[in-house]
């Protein structure tokens, strides 16, 4: 927690909030596939030039840094101790080393041979068990080779499924609803802890969203348990 309560305190607690907002943001839309960050509410004209002419694949390195060079400046000083920023800096290592696993398994697809294969050994075993079958089970070899068939095709289909889970497909991660609870938790936490920040930062997408429209965006089990974090203050 930066300590203190003049302005210059203030000030560096809303950049922190707002850089780990566009880094999460960065981190959201680079794992869908997409890149808007001249979109974002929270970066000036100057940032938003000089990130738009950064290269996509250091977007990420580039905020990371910039978010713990703030709090190296924040620990210089002393609004946060030694240990404060070791925390920090490590949570932030933390969000950077999950960014690189996504797109590791992103950029890492299944190769199109490979699956051309195994959808025909698939097809080929699922039409040929019956013949094997019925010689033992006769009349009911219809009622075994379908079941064999829905769990092997199952399996294949889960095995698509999770090729890549960070778009926006029905089973995939719900990136922007956990780039939501992220930002709905900052804000919690800023509101519980400063209480000279009433006036949240607006979220990095939507530039008219404040803590309380949160609760108008979230669905499901994240709106459930961030309901459940916000009966907590």
């Amino acid at each position: 927690y930066i300590k203190g309560a003049d302005d210059e305190s203030q000030w560096m607690r809303q950049e922190s909030r707002r850089l780990l907002m566009v880094l999460v943001g960065v981190i959201v839309d680079q794992c869908q596939g997409r890149m808007v960050i001249w979109d974002y509410a929270c970066i000036d004209a100057y940032e938003k030039d000089d990130l738009c002419n950064t290269p996509i694949q250091e977007l990420v390195p580039e905020v990371s840094l910039r978010l713990s060079a703030h709090l190296g400046r924040c620990f210089e000083d002393g609004r946060i101790a030694e240990g404060e920023l070791y925390k920090m800096d490590s949570h932030v290592t933390a969000l950077f080393s999950a960014w690189c696993n996504a797109i590791k398994i992103i950029n890492t697809p299944m190769p199109f041979p490979y699956a051309q294969l195994l959808n025909l050994y698939l097809v080929i075993f699922v039409y040929s068990l019956p013949m094997a079958l019925v010689h033992w089970f006769r009349y009911i070899t219809p009622l075994l080779a379908g079941l064999v068939a829905i769990l092997l095709f199952g399996i294949q289909a889960c095995g698509v499924e999770t090729e890549d889970p960070f778009g926006e497909d029905f089973n995939d991660f719900d990136m922007p609803a956990i780039e939501m609870l992220i930002y709905a938790d900052t804000m919690r936490l800023g509101r519980f802890m400063d209480p000279c920040l009433r006036n949240p930062c607006t979220h990095s997408r939507y530039p008219e969203m404040k803590y309380e429209d949160t609760l108008k965006k979230r669905k499901g089990r994240v709106q459930r348990l961030c309901d459940r974090l916000w009966e907590l203050e």
